[in-house]
């Protein structure tokens, strides 16, 4: 059992630590939180930085909820079907991106020391996102109207 703790299963760092505690402090209680995902075993997907503690921690929803999410079929297909289009994105700094997270019910976006797909450097060109909290090399952003 050593290799279990490696680099791809410690998701959050002490700096998503406290970006979790920001969020629990600054955004809604509604908020939905796209967050950086990676596909795990098969067709399921895990999150893939400090995005994964979002709900455990602030009660926040978010696109890849906690791998239990697995044991509910329509929630399976969901996190399923959201993240193998949000993979396939190739530029986030395109307002239609914005735009088709906001279709999907994201009002946020978590991206966490460890990154992944959502690249803030490139999500700060979307002119359709807002930077709230960067910190660390960890990133919280709102999506605008």
């Amino acid at each position: 059992q050593i290799g279990i703790l490696n680099t791809q299963t410690i998701l959050a760092h002490p700096e998503d630590v406290i970006a979790l505690r920001w969020v629990d402090e600054n955004l809604p209680e509604d908020a939905t939180i796209a967050v950086n995902s990676w596909r795990w075993l098969g067709e399921t997907w895990a999150a893939a930085d400090g995005g994964a503690w979002l709900l455990p921690m602030t009660a926040r929803s978010a696109s890849t909820p906690p791998i239990d999410h697995i044991y509910n079929p329509d929630l399976f297909r969901e996190v399923r079907e959201f993240n193998q289009a949000a993979t396939a994105v190739s530029d986030w700094s395109d307002p239609l991106q914005a735009e088709w997270l906001r279709e999907q019910g994201i009002s946020h976006i978590f991206a966490g020391k460890k990154g992944g797909f959502f690249d803030p450097a490139v999500l700060m060109r979307n002119p359709k996102v807002e930077m709230l909290y960067g910190r660390h090399g960890v990133f919280i952003f709102a999506l605008g109207d």
